[in-house]
């Protein structure tokens, strides 16, 4: 008969708390696909510009959190600029999101998500945005107006995120 000797195995990780939290409750969070606008605060003359639809996904973690996830629009700052926030709602009810793309503040109002944000080391490539205006075959004057907007970003990467609905529910934890 063989015998065998006890083992003791350790296991170190490297990265934060957060970030492992975040990672463990990815498995079970209720994720939402959602189609919503991202709007930068312009001037009136440039309001029709400002505005890009914007392919959304909202996540309810098991560790009491909310993930923000979603690329910002090509005709704003051309290609691979990627939001990636994580959160928890705070006693008033606004979830405060941030991460290494920024911050955002999110309420919910009318079955409605408003996310004022303030972004920070986004890459505008005027050059890509103005590709993808011409691939969109948009209006010189609105092609102007959507670089001007895209100019204005680079300088102030502020903007609001609208999605209609609400943010997924978070799962439950079981007893055990």
């Amino acid at each position: 008969m063989k015998r065998f000797a006890p083992v003791l195995v350790v296991l170190a990780a490297c990265g934060s708390a957060r970030d492992e939290n975040v990672e463990a409750s990815e498995e079970l969070a209720l994720t939402a696909r959602v189609t919503g606008a991202y709007a930068v605060p312009v001037e009136p003359a440039l309001a029709d510009a400002a505005t890009s639809p914007v392919a959304v996904k909202l996540k309810a973690l098991t560790n009491g959190t909310y993930r923000l996830q979603y690329d910002l629009p090509t005709v704003l700052t051309g290609p691979g600029q990627r939001v990636d926030l994580v959160g928890a709602r705070t006693s008033e009810g606004t979830i405060e999101l941030s991460g290494p793309a920024g911050t955002a503040s999110c309420t919910t109002e009318a079955a409605q998500i408003r996310c004022v944000e303030r972004l920070q080391g986004v890459v505008v490539d005027t050059g890509a945005v103005a590709a993808a205006l011409d691939a969109a075959a948009v209006s010189e004057r609105e092609r102007a107006a959507r670089l001007a907007v895209a100019e204005r970003f680079s300088v102030d990467p502020l903007g609001v995120l609208t999605v209609d609905g609400a943010w997924p529910e978070r799962p439950r934890r079981r007893d055990r």
